[in-house]
């Protein structure tokens, strides 16, 4: 899938920071594979936010030290439109809602409570210049 072309008119892209901590053979693929995509949107004029991982965690389950399971849960919760069992399942897809839900807020729109704990996270992200100065 081309990620670029899909996200190409967002107002906001949110993408999880590099876990710097993470090991095992693919990660340096996964690296390379992340700026690429993170380069093409900035060179898209794409605006782009980059959170540390332990940030889209506490903003999705409360603890910056979730673990996947907890992510999908709470997003499933947040969202309960969402089917629990594919959260279970897909936990990856639960990190992409976390990043999407903590857009949505940056955005100043929040269909779901925002937590004490979600407005701490959101202090620690910070808007592309471009936007704010709008």
């Amino acid at each position: 899938m081309d990620v670029v072309g899909y996200v190409a008119d967002a107002e906001l892209v949110v993408v999880e920071g590099p876990a710097y901590g993470a090991s095992g053979a693919s990660q340096h693929d996964r690296a390379g594979s992340w700026w690429q995509v993170v380069g093409r949107l900035l060179s898209s004029d794409v605006p782009v936010v980059v959170a540390a991982p332990a940030t889209v965690k506490k903003f999705a389950a409360g603890s910056g030290r979730a673990d996947k399971a907890a992510v999908a849960m709470s997003m499933a919760r947040t969202w309960p439109q969402w089917d629990p069992l594919l959260a279970v399942r897909a936990e990856d897809m639960a990190d992409a809602v976390a990043c999407a839900s903590l857009g949505l807020a940056l955005l100043g729109l929040q269909p779901f409570p925002m937590q004490k704990w979600r407005q701490e996270s959101l202090a620690k992200v910070q808007l592309p210049d471009e936007m704010e100065a709008a």
